[in-house]
């Protein structure tokens, strides 16, 4: 399996150099060694028995560390969200549903509380999907180990999805071969107030705004809008179709 977003060996620093197997920090595509210490990683198992953020830095970091080494989502780690709506994601969902607004079904990939759908214009399908179930309309499918699923829309949203991704890559090209639109978020590495642990916050790859960009341009897609909001994420609406020229950004 390829691992171009997590556990590749970075080849522009050594072309045959095998780094160790649970000694990786994501950045962009290729990845930089790490060790990381027996005492830190210990704390892992702790993970299932508490709300993700309720564990120390330590503790996340471990957590995030080990199911980078299983190519494992952390589903515990999203069963449970009730709690966890900061200013960020209603922000994206504003921004998300007047990009969506012209879009009769919009299926929303990690979907988590479901911000999106208040947004979206009335009589819109709404289909949700994540790893776990939401209601029960949720489609639940784990997407680092599932293939994307056929669904009845040509537009999806991303919102806060791809940070979680082993291989955004092949889920772009699968995005690109289901969906017209696709509008996006993503926590760039090179924004003025971006996090520095990123394992922390349970991410697995560290892209800049460069970077990501180009997973939708090579999957085939064009960039419409571009939005940075709040000095550390950025949302992208994707077509399939070249944008007219002189076309705007709205937010």
């Amino acid at each position: 399996m390829s691992r171009r977003a997590v556990g590749r060996r970075d080849r522009a620093v050594d072309a045959g150099a095998q780094p160790p197997a649970d000694a990786f920090v994501p950045r962009g595509q290729y990845i930089r060694p790490v060790v990381v210490p027996t005492r830190i990683r210990s704390l892992a198992p702790r993970m299932p028995k508490s709300h993700f953020y309720d564990l120390s830095d330590a503790e996340r970091t471990a957590a995030t560390i080990e199911s980078i080494d299983a190519r494992r989502t952390m589903v515990e780690r999203w069963s449970s969200l009730a709690d966890e709506r900061p200013r960020g994601w209603t922000v994206r969902a504003r921004i998300a549903g007047k990009w969506l607004r012209d879009q009769p079904a919009v299926a929303d990939l990690g979907c988590g509380t479901q911000v999106l759908e208040a947004h979206l214009a009335p009589g819109t399908l709404y289909l949700p999907v994540d790893v776990v179930a939401r209601d029960g309309r949720t489609v639940v499918v784990d997407l680092n180990r599932e293939p994307l699923p056929r669904l009845p829309a040509r537009a999806a949203a991303a919102l806060g999805l791809l940070e979680y991704v082993f291989e955004p890559e092949a889920l772009v090209a699968a995005m690109f071969a289901a969906f017209d639109v696709v509008v996006t978020s993503y926590n760039p590495r090179d924004l003025p107030a971006a996090l520095a642990d990123r394992h922390a916050n349970g991410w697995v790859n560290a892209f800049d705004q460069a970077e990501f960009e180009q997973l939708f341009i090579r999957a085939g897609y064009h960039l419409d809008r571009r939005y940075a909001f709040d000095k550390r994420q950025v949302i992208w609406r994707f077509t399939t179709a070249k944008p007219a020229p002189g076309s705007k950004s709205p937010r």
